[in-house]
């Protein structure tokens, strides 16, 4: 799956540099290629992974239960 994602993030990659040649731009032109991986895993969801998520809000639960209590 990951050799196929980059083999077509490269190809248009390659299609961007090839416009930009093309416009006679590619001299003055700076490309900068960064491609990054999360890894292929069931537990990640778009909205996190699960540990993640309890990690953050017992934390939170921390940070509220130590805050000092000021009588108004």
């Amino acid at each position: 799956m990951y050799a196929g994602y980059l083999e077509q993030t490269d190809a248009n990659i390659g299609r961007v540099v090839e416009a930009i040649r093309d416009l006679g731009q590619l001299d003055n032109t700076l490309v900068i290629y960064i491609v990054g991986d999360n890894g292929a895993s069931a537990e990640g969801r778009p909205q996190g992974m699960l540990n993640q998520i309890q990690r953050v809000a017992t934390r939170q639960q921390q940070n509220a239960a130590a805050r000092p209590v000021h009588p108004a």
